[in-house]
């Protein structure tokens, strides 16, 4: 990403920024880091989607204001 932001004459370290970002929220819907913890406490991933949808929808707030507001 950084190449093509210094191609577009775009900040280098807002493209990071954004890009780490999105890949937070990606991180958000599918939660793939919990399922082991989801094993041990015997759950499954429809006992958080609530819950992980809950944290998207703050999350998209939050960095998309962020990402806004310094642009």
């Amino acid at each position: 990403m950084v190449p093509a932001a210094v191609k577009l004459q775009v900040d280098p370290a807002m493209t990071a920024m954004a890009t780490a970002m999105g890949e937070q929220t990606a991180n958000m819907i599918q939660p793939f880091w919990a399922l082991p913890v989801l094993a041990i406490a015997r759950l499954g991933l429809k006992d958080i989607t609530g819950y992980c949808v809950f944290a998207l929808i703050i999350g998209l707030v939050l960095y998309g204001g962020a990402l806004l507001s310094f642009a």
